[in-house]
C-alpha cells in the first residue's frame, strides 16, 4: 500500500464509515453541503458512485482508484463499509464515524426495515439473522476505533459536529434526515421491551466497542476545550509474548507522541511513539507508519495495562490481558 500513500499524500479526500441508523443520513447530507461526496454502498446499490463501479468493483484496480481520488477535490466517501477499506486511500486521522447505544441502534434499525421493506417481520426473524447483530464491530475494529479521527455519538450529535468541523477546518450545519418522526407506529412496538435482554446479548461486542467508544469521546472533548490537539494511543496486550508492542500519535500534527505505560496501576515506561511498521503505513496511520513503540515485558493474565499522555495526564487506552 506504499504507492498509494504516495498518491493520497497531496489529496484532502476523507472517509466517513456510514453506521446504519446512527444518524449518518443526516451526517451525510450535511457533508454535502460544502464538500464532493461519494457513496459506496455496496456494488448492488444503486447510491454507489460510478467511480467505485469502474475501479474496484469492475477491475479490483486499487491503484486506478487511487489516481481517480487524487484528482477530486475536498472528496468525501461514505458508505457502509468497514473503516479498513478506505483508510489506505485517505489517511486514518481523516476519517470518521458515529456510534449509537447498541439496543437503541439495533431497535432503530429493525423499526426502519419494517416500515421500508418487510412490514410483516417480526423481531424474533430479525434476531434470528446473525446478518443484522453487531454491526457497529463489524464495520470499525476495536483498534480501528482507538485509531480513527474523530468518534462522533448520536446521542452527543451537536457536540459530535463541533469535534468534527474542527478536525476537518469547516463548519457542518445540523440536519435530520431519515428519521421516523411521522410514520406510523408499529403495531408491535410496545412488545419490542420484551426482547430487551435477547438483544442486549445479541450485541455483545457492540456494547464492549460503544463503552470504548464514549471514553475516547470524552477525551476528545477534553482536549477540544483545553485547546490541545487530539491524539490517540493503542497497544497490542498478549500474555508471555515479552514485548509490549504499541502506537500513539497526534492528530494533525507530525510530531512524536510522548506516553507513559503503567501496568497494574504502576508507571514502568515513558515511552516516544515513532518507530516504524510497515503495517501502520499500509492502514493510512500518519507519520508515515512512524508511530509505534515496543517495552520488553511479559506480561500475565489479568494483568491491567494503560497509556497515559504525558503532556496532559489523561488516559488514553486501557486494557486487560
Amino acid at each position: 500500500m506504499s504507492i498509494l500513500n504516495r498518491l493520497m499524500k497531496k489529496g484532502k479526500s476523507r472517509f466517513f464509515v456510514h453506521i446504519p441508523k446512527t444518524a449518518g443520513t443526516s451526517f451525510r447530507k450535511a457533508l454535502e453541503q460544502n464538500s464532493n461526496v461519494i457513496s459506496d454502498y455496496s456494488a448492488a446499490d444503486p447510491q454507489t458512485s460510478k467511480v467505485f463501479h469502474q475501479t474496484l468493483y469492475k477491475n479490483q484496480d486499487k491503484y486506478a482508484f487511487a489516481l481517480r481520488l487524487k484528482k477530486m477535490r475536498n472528496t468525501v466517501i461514505s458508505g457502509h463499509m468497514p473503516l479498513a477499506k478506505y483508510s489506505p486511500f485517505v489517511g486514518i486521522e481523516n476519517c470518521v464515524v458515529f456510534l449509537r447505544e447498541p439496543s437503541e441502534r439495533y431497535i432503530s434499525h429493525y423499526k426502519h426495515i419494517v416500515r421500508t421493506e418487510y412490514p410483516n417481520l417480526s423481531i424474533q426473524e430479525f434476531l434470528a439473522d446473525a446478518n443484522n447483530t453487531d454491526l457497529m464491530s463489524r464495520l470499525i475494529t476495536l483498534e480501528g476505533l482507538y485509531s480513527i479521527g474523530c468518534i462522533g455519538l448520536t446521542e452527543r450529535y451537536n457536540d459530535s459536529l463541533a469535534l468534527i468541523s474542527k478536525l476537518w477546518g469547516e463548519v457542518l450545519p445540523r440536519l435530520t434526515e431519515n428519521c421516523a418522526v411521522n410514520f406510523r407506529p408499529l403495531k408491535s412496538e410496545e412488545d419490542l421491551s420484551l426482547f430487551s435482554e435477547q438483544i442486549a446479548t445479541a450485541n455483545k461486542r457492540d456494547y464492549a466497542l460503544y463503552h470504548v467508544a464514549c471514553k475516547l469521546f470524552e477525551n476528545s472533548m477534553f482536549f477540544r476545550q483545553k485547546g490541545v490537539l487530539d491524539r490517540r494511543a493503542f497497544a497490542q496486550l498478549n500474555a508471555r509474548r515479552g514485548v509490549i508492542q504499541g502506537w500513539g500519535f497526534l492528530i494533525g500534527s507530525q510530531d512524536v507522541l510522548e506516553i507513559n505505560l503503567d501496568i497494574n496501576g504502576k508507571q514502568v515506561a515513558v515511552k516516544k511513539c515513532f518507530k516504524f511498521r510497515p503495517v501502520l503505513k499500509g492502514k493510512g496511520f500518519p507519520r508515515e507508519g512512524c508511530v509505534s513503540f515496543d517495552f520488553k515485558h511479559t506480561l500475565c493474565p489479568g494483568d491491567q495495562v494503560s497509556i497515559k499522555d504525558v503532556e496532559t495526564g489523561r488516559v488514553l487506552f486501557e486494557g486487560c490481558v
